[in-house]
């Protein structure tokens, strides 16, 4: 078996000398082994054409098969690797068998143009600045000027009271009284003395104030009246004293009237006389 170690031959010769080497050298050895070894054993285990071509019974091992391998070492040292040159072709087990490769179409991604929105050209609006109201100056409102001292108001003197003089009155029977009672009747009326007194002459129903049935007697027994404090001496003075100035003497039981009386100092002098002379014929 040394003569089939091609590593210890290789290093006999110089080749691989080196001892720490060795696993470089076993490893060349078993290369070139299977390549010097290899064929040689497949051509011994096939045989011929004629050979493959026979059955099995008449069949029989090749005495190559046989007989074994031994190599001098002086056919080692004399063998050749085989070299190919150019016009013979490399073995068909060296030739690199070239696989053609489909080139696969890689899907390219069709850009997407994403749309430019362009910057519009609204002109934006500005805010105007409120314009500054004026402020009005202040005015300095003059001094007021030193008034003169205020002489004191003098009251008027009171107006006199209204006067109690009657004129002369007709007979009521002639005719010139039976006009000047016809008179007093429509100034009664007119002044709406009804409404506060009752007067049957007028059929007139008030309740405010005193009755005026039987007021030409009464007015003579009122001035006699401890409580009067007039200036009227006859009852005609007294009827006009009433109509001009009725707060002089209220009658018993209408001093506190939900509408007491008002001076009737509007009346003509006809008229009042007219009237005086018509309440003093109520008996």
């Amino acid at each position: 078996m040394n003569s089939l170690n091609p590593g210890k031959y290789l290093a006999s010769v110089g080749i691989f000398a080196a001892p720490e080497k060795w696993w470089l050298q076993k490893l060349i050895s078993a290369i070139i082994f299977l390549m010097i070894a290899g064929p040689l054993v497949g051509c011994a285990a096939v045989g011929s054409p004629a050979q493959v071509t026979q059955t099995p019974s008449s069949f029989k091992p090749s005495p190559i098969a046989e007989a074994p391998i031994m190599f001098a070492p002086t056919q080692l040292a004399t063998a050749s690797l085989p070299t190919f040159t150019s016009t013979q072709p490399p073995p068909a087990s060296s030739i690199a068998t070239l696989v053609p490769v489909t080139p696969t179409t890689v899907p390219t991604l069709a850009a997407t143009a994403t749309p430019v929105i362009p910057p519009s050209t609204t002109a934006t609006p500005v805010p105007t600045m409120p314009t500054a109201i004026p402020t009005p100056a202040a005015t300095v409102a003059p001094l007021p000027s030193p008034s003169p001292l205020a002489t004191p108001a003098v009251s008027p003197p009171p107006a006199p009271p209204p006067s109690l003089a009657v004129p002369t009155f007709p007979p009521p029977n002639n005719a010139a009284g039976k006009e000047l009672v016809e008179a007093g009747k429509k100034v009664y009326l007119a002044q709406y003395c009804g409404i506060c007194h009752r007067l049957s002459l007028l059929e007139t129903t008030g309740a405010f104030g005193p009755p005026h049935d039987g007021v030409g007697t009464a007015a003579g027994q009122r001035i006699k009246d401890p409580q009067y404090k007039g200036r009227a001496t006859t009852a005609a003075e007294y009827l006009r004293e009433s109509i001009l100035n009725p707060q002089t003497y209220y009658v018993n039981g209408y001093a506190q009237s939900a509408h007491p009386m008002v001076a009737y100092t509007h009346l003509s002098e006809q008229d009042l006389n007219a009237l005086v002379y018509m309440l003093l014929q109520q008996k």
